[in-house]
């Protein structure tokens, strides 16, 4: 049973993930709001995270820079989630805003929306460190 924090301020979109997660055998731990993050993991070392890019109060890719270059954490595979496409060149050179330029340093990129079935494919993934899954195009 692995352990997944889910790290999004969308109730809409992570209580249906959690749910699903949990009636898969998942210990998951769901978080509205990154403030206190560095406690939280204190408390709960995650197999996973599953980190919803843009949060109220925290930037999403300011935090899983900071998650990936800290001791205890960096080995943690972080899934972003995002409504904003991330592309292949964005993951190369980071994702620009204004005048900052983000480094997209998670794991995984993941557009919303998602279905928990293509998220788990993901978990399994990324657990396992297998390449990333292969989307079918759309028409």
């Amino acid at each position: 049973m692995e352990k997944i924090l889910l790290l999004c301020n969308d109730r809409h979109f992570s209580d249906p993930i959690a749910r699903y997660f949990m009636r898969q055998g998942h210990d998951v731990l769901t978080i509205h709001d990154a403030e206190g993050i560095e406690d939280t993991l204190a408390a709960y070392v995650p197999d996973v995270i599953i980190l919803d890019a843009l949060l109220q109060k925290k930037n999403g890719f300011e935090l899983c820079a900071s998650l990936k270059t800290h001791p205890r954490y960096k080995r943690i595979p972080i899934i972003m989630t995002s409504a904003i496409y991330i592309s292949e060149r964005d993951r190369e050179t980071g994702l620009q805003f204004d005048d900052v330029t983000y480094p997209i340093v998670a794991d995984r990129c993941v557009m919303k929306p998602v279905e928990p079935d293509e998220l788990a494919r993901h978990v399994a993934s990324v657990l396992r460190h297998q390449p990333e899954p292969t989307r079918p195009p759309t028409i």
